[in-house]
Order: C-alpha cells, then structure tokens, then sequence
C-alpha cells in the first residue's frame, strides 16, 4: 500500500511482470506512490519491454482531493492510468454520522483513525459539521443521501475507475450501492453548490501555464 524504498524499482516491475507472465495475477498496480515514482515505474517497464501498472490506489473525496485532480493529471492521459480511489466517504465522516456525537463503534471513537480524528477534532468539528450539513441539505433535495452524493461526486470525475466503499453494515452497502444512479443528478449547477460548501478545489491552472512555457524545450531536447 505504499513505495516501498528499500527495493530497487526495477525489481518491483520485474516482479510483477514475472506475476502477470506466470498467469497468477491478471494486471498490477501501485497505491500512494507518487506521481514521480508512477513515471519511474512507466519508463522501467518501457525500457526492459515489462508489463506496465495499470492503477493507481489513491485516497480521495470531497475532502482530500490533491493527488487525483492535480498530481496525477498527467498520468491519465500520458499512460491511460485509472484511479482506484478508497476512503470516498472520509472515513464516514461525509456521511453525516459524527454531526451530532461520536458513535461508541465508529472509526471515529478509534485513536487507530487518524483520518477520521483530523475532521472531528476539537478544533475542527464545528466547520466539519457545517460543511456535511449543507451536503446533507443538498442531498435531501436531490432524494438522496450524503453518503450516496459524497461517493456519486467522485465517481464523477472521468479519471476515477473503482471507487472502493467502507460499508460495514448491509445496510450501508444497500445505500452506497445507489451511488451510480445518483451520478447523474449532479449537474454543473449541483457541482457549483458542492464545491462552495468545500471550497478547496486544486489549483491546476497554474500547473498548465508552466507545462506550455516547458513544454517547447522539451521538443527541442528530444530532437
């Protein structure tokens, strides 16, 4: 679930291919790598002619959005790269279940959930439970749940291929479920109201200046 530094890097791809070769794993993939060590892993394989990771395993939700819609931008395109995202619903904390208390079983009552203790925090609670009561209210509206709304907003975006739920209860499953007949009730004008309850889209538009003022040296270089 992590790089692992202590291996070389072509070793871990020609480990995988030797995998994918034998026939005991169809494809292979990286989780939290960087986009650096993505790119690494791409020309390896390239090079020494080995089968190339298809995925990449990255947290993301309305929450946590850097590493999907800014550091991997390049990657989609470049390597035809999916996002296999997990933790969609920020530990639960975008469904809605800590506004009022934190339930005795949840991740959120475990000192183990760092991800979950950041939104719940003294100091951050308030603002946590604004923002998922107004998803809550938009949500309503849209007969939906903030669950579903919060799963069905990153199964939005194009680059997203799998998004893995943390459903602990059937019935949570049930509702998650929903989630891909709610993408379609997310309209521009939805999205808009979505993204100024957050407010914390990337900024990429400063990423795609300096790839145009690099890009021609690029092509003078591989000339």
């Amino acid at each position: 679930h992590r790089y692992d530094p202590n291996t070389p890097m072509e070793e871990i791809c020609r480990a995988f291919d030797w995998l994918v070769r034998k026939g005991y794993t169809h494809y292979w993939g990286t989780s939290m790598w960087s986009a650096q060590k993505i790119e690494e892993a791409m020309r390896i394989c390239e090079n020494f002619r080995l089968v190339k990771p298809i995925a990449e395993q990255p947290e993301y939700s309305l929450v946590v959005r850097e590493k999907v819609e800014k550091e991997y931008a390049s990657l989609y395109e470049t390597h035809k790269i999916g996002a296999t995202i997990w933790s969609p619903l920020a530990g639960g904390v975008l469904t809605g279940k800590y506004d009022k208390e934190i339930p005795q079983d949840s991740r959120g009552s475990s000192s183990l959930s760092f991800l979950v203790q950041k939104y719940i925090a003294p100091e951050n609670i308030k603002e946590t439970r604004r923002k998922t009561g107004a998803l809550a209210q938009i949500a309503k509206e849209l007969d939906s749940t903030p669950a579903r709304l919060a799963l069905a907003w990153t199964l939005k975006n194009r680059d997203v291929s799998t998004a893995i739920m943390g459903a602990r209860k059937i019935e949570q499953f049930d509702d998650n479920i929903l989630a891909l007949e709610d993408v379609k009730k997310i309209t521009p004008e939805i999205e808009a109201r979505i993204e100024e309850i957050f407010k914390n889209q990337p900024d990429t538009e400063m990423d795609n200046r300096l790839l145009k003022k690099i890009e021609p040296r690029r092509k003078i270089a591989t000339a």
